[in-house]
């Protein structure tokens, strides 16, 4: 059995109220230089009044919308009277080619939401 590489870098942002298609730079594709192993990666945010979603995605350019870049993250919905909480998780060792950065975007503003993600250089 291979043996992991140990995550070098990481990525926290706890709480931070998110405007609606304006995307979260995990890190850029200039930054991606030799392709990155992501380990974990997941957000969870609250949404007040509308219905909204939201993913990680990856691509070689800033997302502007939710349909930009390719969906790397699942999601599971919490809904509530008040607040609608969303639970993304990055799908498991996923890799990263060189040239493309690491997104969270969603399509409606969020009350808070806290990403945290892990990855190695390949």
């Amino acid at each position: 059995m291979p043996i992991r590489k140990t995550p070098i870098s990481t990525f926290t942002s706890a709480s931070a109220v998110l405007s609606a298609l304006t995307p979260k730079t995990i890190f850029t594709p200039a930054s991606n230089t030799t392709g990155v192993k992501i380990f974990a990666g997941s957000a969870f945010e609250y949404i007040s009044g509308a219905f909204g979603t939201a993913h990680f995605v990856i691509a070689t350019s800033a997302p502007a919308a939710i349909t930009d870049g390719v969906v790397v993250s699942t999601c599971a919905i919490s809904p509530s009277t008040s607040t609608t909480g969303f639970s993304h998780k990055i799908i498991d060792d996923l890799f990263v080619p060189a040239g493309y950065g690491l997104y969270f975007i969603n399509n409606i503003a969020s009350a808070a939401t806290s990403i945290d993600v892990s990855w190695s250089v390949a």
